[in-house]
C-alpha cells in the first residue's frame, strides 16, 4: 500500500514550478511513484482530490506494459472535490501514470491513497448490489474470459442509484480549502461582480433567511442581491428583507420598473436569477469567478443543480451536459444561476431585472444565438440548490421538438436517400428489413442498396434475386471476409444520392416518419451523423445514443429499459446531441461522409467503426444528433454474429480505438463525469 499522500512525479506535459503543477498540454501525465510492481495484476482503489477551481474531468489512468502496449482507464470525476475509483492493473504493468486534468494551465491534484482490493471482496460486494452482473462476472471468469469478467465486475460494483444521492454526496463532498488545494488562481478583486436577481414573493421569511445565509457564506464576496418586491409579498417577508438591506450593503430592494442602469451594472457584470429559499455551496460563486478569470469572454456560464428538503435531505441532482443547443431548445436544461454578461443581455433588448425574471430561458437562448456557442461555458460543479421536497414536481417539462417535415420544409426539398444494407445470408431478417422499409416508410424518394457479402444459403440467394428485381432496389455482390466498414463504404460509393442511411439487415421500421426525422436533422449544416431510437423485439430500448467511456470504450445507456422511459433530464423525450450513434441506423450527408473518408475499414473493420465515424465528424465541427422521432426495431447481433470472447475477437480494433480516442473516452461532453460508466441505467459513479 502507498501511504498518503502518494508521490506524483511530473512525467509528460507537466512542470512543477515551486509548489504549483502546470499542465503544458491538454493531456498532462503524472507518474505514480513506486507503483510499477506493487499493484501489477491486482485490483486497486485510488482516493484523490482536485481543486474546486479545476474542471472535474474524469482522470485518465495509463498503464505502461511490458508488451510495449498501453492501457487506459477513465476514473470517476471528482465533482464534489474528491473521488474514489477501483480498477485492475494489467498483469504485465511496468508503470502507472495519471492525467488529472484536460486543460493547459495550473492545476491542483492529490492522490491521498492507493491500495489493493481483493477480487473476492469486490465479488461479494457485487452480489449485494448487482447480483446479476456479479454472477455474469463469475461465469466469464470460469470460461477464462478475463477481460469480460473484469468489465462485468465493474458493472456489479461501479454505480449508485440516483435515489441515494444524499448518502453519495455525504461520502464524496469535502470542505473548501482556500489555504490548500483550493488556493485562488486569480485576484478576485479584479473579477466581475455577480449580480443576483430575486423575485420576492409569498410570506416565508425562513426561506429568505436560508438564501441570505448561503450568500453570506460565499468565499467570493463580489456579489450583490437585488430583490423585486412582488405584489404577493407578505408583510413579514418584506420586513425581514428590509432588515437584511439595513444589515448587508450588498442587498437591495428594487422596483419592477428598475433598470440595470439603476443598479450601476457594468457591461462586464454577470447577471443571474435565483429563487427565495434556494441556496449555493460556499465555493459556488468563487468557482464562477475563477471560470471567468480563465475565460473572460464567456458570455454565459451555467452549472449543475440539486435540491434540498426542509429537513436537509439532498436529492434530485441535475448533472447537465456541456453546451447542447438542440437539448436546450427542447428542454431548457441550463436552469438557475445561469450567469449572463450584462453586455449581451442589453444587446437582446433586456433592460430591466423584472424582464429577466419573467423570460429567463428565452433571454438566455437569445444571448447564445447572438454571442455564439463558443462563449457558453458549463461549470461541472453543483452550484445551485433548490429548496424542494422530494415529492414536489419540478415544474420543468421539455418542449415539443419540431416535426421533421416542418424542420426541413416542403416536399420539394426532400433529397433522395440511399439506404445501405450490408448482409450475408439471414434471409428472414433481410426480408423483414426490406419489406418494412418499402411498405412502412412515407418518405417520397429513396433507394435501397443491399451489399451482399457472399450469401450461400438457398433462401437468401433467392431473396436477393427477388430484391434485385424490385423497383428502387440494387444488390451489390461483394464476397470475402466480413468487413462491415468496407461493405458499407462500397455501398455508398456505388450510389449517387445527396444523403445516405446506413441500416443493418436486422432492423425493421416501426414508424412511417422515421426517415423524414433523420433527414430533417442530417441536412442541417452543423450536423453530421443522426441516429434513431431502436427497440429490441420485446419493445425495450436497445439504442438511445452512445456514451463514450461506457464499458471502457463506448456503450449504450438505457439499454433494456422501457420504451416510454423519459430518461434522465427528460433526454429520451427530445432530440439532443450525443457523442455517437450506432451504425445500425445512421444518417449522414454524403459530402460529410466523404470529407472524413467514410468508415475506417483498415483499422475498424467490424467493431466501433460507427462510433469512430461520429467522432471524426465531430472533429470537423459537425454535431451528432439522436432523435426519438425515428423509431425502429433492432434484433442486434444478427448482421454479425456475437462473439463468445469479444475481447480476443475484436482486440486489435478495441486497442486502436482506445489509443485514437482516449481523450474523448475520458470526457464525453454530453455525459457528466459524476455519472457512472458502469451502468445501463443513469446512475451516480460509485467511488
Amino acid at each position: 500500500m502507498l501511504k498518503p499522500a502518494v508521490n506524483l512525479v511530473a512525467a509528460d506535459g507537466v512542470e512543477r514550478i515551486g509548489g504549483d503543477l502546470l499542465a503544458r498540454t491538454e493531456q498532462p501525465w503524472l507518474r505514480i511513484a513506486d507503483a510499477d510492481t506493487a499493484f501489477r495484476g491486482h485490483w486497486i482503489c485510488l482516493r484523490y482530490r482536485l481543486s474546486f477551481f479545476d474542471d472535474p474531468v474524469r482522470p485518465l489512468l495509463r498503464f505502461q506494459r511490458a508488451s510495449q502496449d498501453v492501457s487506459f482507464q477513465a476514473l470517476n470525476g471528482p465533482v464534489l472535490g474528491a473521488a474514489r475509483a477501483i480498477v485492475r492493473a494489467p498483469d504485465d504493468t511496468v508503470s502507472i501514470s495519471i492525467s488529472p486534468v484536460a486543460k493547459v494551465g495550473r492545476f491542483d491534484f492529490v492522490i491521498d491513497e492507493v491500495e489493493r482490493v481483493s477480487r473476492t471482496a469486490l465479488l461479494a460486494d457485487g452480489m449485494l448490489r448487482e447480483p446479476g452482473w456479479a454472477l455474469i462476472a463469475a461465469g466469464a471468469r470460469l470460461i477464462q474470459a478475463r477481460q469480460e469478467a473484469e468489465q462485468d465486475l465493474k458493472f456489479a460494483t461501479g454505480s449508485t442509484s440516483l435515489a441515494d444521492y444524499d448518502a453519495w454526496h455525504r461520502s464524496h463532498a469535502r470542505p473548501l480549502d482556500l489555504g490548500g488545494i483550493d488556493r485562488p488562481r486569480s485576484d478576485w478583486r479584479q473579477a466581475p461582480r455577480i449580480r443576483l436577481i430575486m423575485d420576492l414573493d409569498g410570506n416565508d421569511a425562513g426561506r429568505l433567511d436560508a438564501s441570505l445565509q448561503a450568500l453570506g457564506a460565499q468565499a467570493y464576496s463580489g456579489w450583490t442581491l437585488h430583490a423585486v418586491v412582488g405584489a404577493r409579498c407578505g408583510a413579514d417577508l418584506l420586513a425581514r428583507f428590509r432588515a437584511a438591506v439595513r444589515e448587508e450593503p450588498r442587498v437591495s430592494e428594487i422596483l419592477p420598473t428598475s433598470t440595470f442602469d439603476d443598479l450601476a451594472a457594468s457591461p462586464n457584470d454577470r447577471i443571474a436569477v435565483i429563487g427565495a429559499g434556494d441556496i449555493m455551496p460556499d465555493y459556488a460563486l468563487a468557482a464562477v469567478a475563477e471560470t471567468l478569470a480563465a475565460d473572460p469572454e464567456a458570455a454565459v456560464v451555467y452549472g449543475d443543480e440539486d435540491a434540498v428538503t426542509s429537513n436537509g435531505l439532498l436529492h434530485s441532482p441535475l448533472f447537465k451536459p456541456d453546451w447542447s443547443p438542440a437539448f436546450q431548445a427542447a428542454a431548457a436544461y441550463m436552469g438557475r444561476l445561469t450567469c449572463i454578461r450584462r453586455a449581451e443581455i442589453a444587446q437582446v433588448g433586456c433592460a430591466r431585472p423584472q424582464q429577466l425574471i419573467a423570460a429567463e430561458t428565452d433571454i438566455a437562448n437569445q444571448v447564445v444565438t447572438l454571442a455564439g456557442t463558443r462563449k457558453v461555458v458549463h461549470l461541472r460543479r453543483i452550484l445551485y440548490r433548490r429548496r424542494r421536497e422530494r415529492d414536489e414536481p419540478t415544474g420543468a417539462s421539455p418542449a415539443s421538438p419540431p416535426a421533421g417535415a416542418a424542420a426541413i420544409g416542403s416536399v420539394a426539398d426532400w433529397p433522395t436517400v440511399a439506404i445501405i444494407v450490408p448482409s450475408r445470408d439471414q434471409a428472414d431478417h433481410l426480408r423483414r428489413c426490406i419489406t418494412s422499409v418499402r411498405e412502412t416508410t412515407d418518405y417520397p424518394c429513396f433507394e435501397i442498396v443491399v451489399v451482399d457479402n457472399g450469401s450461400t444459403a438457398r433462401d437468401a440467394v433467392a431473396l436477393l434475386d427477388d430484391i434485385a428485381n424490385q423497383r428502387q432496389c440494387t444488390v451489390l455482390k461483394v464476397p470475402g471476409a466480413f468487413n462491415y466498414s468496407a461493405l458499407s463504404n462500397h455501398g455508398v460509393a456505388n450510389s449517387r444520392t445527396e444523403l445516405i442511411v446506413l441500416l443493418n439487415n436486422d432492423v425493421a421500421v416501426i414508424n412511417a416518419g422515421w426517415l423524414q426525422s433523420l433527414v430533417a436533422w442530417a441536412k442541417r449544416g452543423d450536423v453530421g451523423a443522426v441516429g434513431a431510437k431502436l427497440l429490441y423485439p420485446n419493445g425495450r430500448i436497445q439504442h438511445a445514443g452512445i456514451v463514450m467511456g461506457s464499458g471502457g470504450r463506448a456503450g449504450h445507456l438505457y439499454k433494456g429499459m422501457g420504451r416510454d422511459e423519459p430518461g434522465y433530464l427528460h433526454r429520451l423525450q427530445v432530440s439532443h446531441e450525443v457523442a455517437a450513434v450506432t451504425g445500425a441506423c445512421l444518417a449522414v450527408e454524403r459530402a460529410k461522409f466523404e470529407a472524413v473518408g467514410g468508415l475506417d475499414a483498415a483499422n475498424l473493420p467490424v467493431e466501433l467503426s460507427d462510433v469512430d465515424l461520429c467522432l471524426r465528424l465531430a472533429e470537423r465541427g459537425w454535431r451528432t444528433i439522436w432523435t426519438p422521432d425515428s423509431l425502429l426495431c433492432h434484433v442486434e447481433g444478427a448482421t454479425r454474429r456475437l462473439a463468445l470472447y469479444p475481447a480476443k475477437t475484436y482486440g486489435p480494433e478495441r486497442r486502436y480505438f482506445v489509443r485514437r480516442w482516449a481523450h474523448v473516452i475520458r470526457d464525453d461532453p454530453y455525459f457528466h463525469p459524476a455519472l457512472s460508466l458502469s451502468s445501463h441505467r443513469p446512475a451516480l459513479a460509485r467511488s
